[in-house]
């Protein structure tokens, strides 16, 4: 018996995973860890966001978060 999990499993697990923590973010029920995670999942699989980005960014996360983002302070620099 091999102790190693197969690709498909693997890449079973890493959807279950990534519909988790899109279903927690959804329902406002995501902690501060469960973020944590999230984030470090998409770093970990090459995914971030440009400046050149950012619109595009914007939109998408508008149709998932369940809450509106506060527009940026122009006064404060990054």
């Amino acid at each position: 018996m091999s102790t190693k999990a197969t690709l498909s499993l693997l890449e079973q697990l890493h959807g279950l995973l990534a519909q988790e923590f899109i279903d927690r973010i959804r329902d406002g029920k995501a902690t501060s860890g469960d973020l944590a995670a999230a984030v470090r999942l998409l770093k970990d699989n090459g995914v971030d966001a440009r400046a050149s980005d950012a619109g595009e960014l914007e939109d998408r996360l508008a149709g998932l978060l369940p809450f509106q983002p506060e527009p940026p302070d122009p006064d404060i620099i990054d």
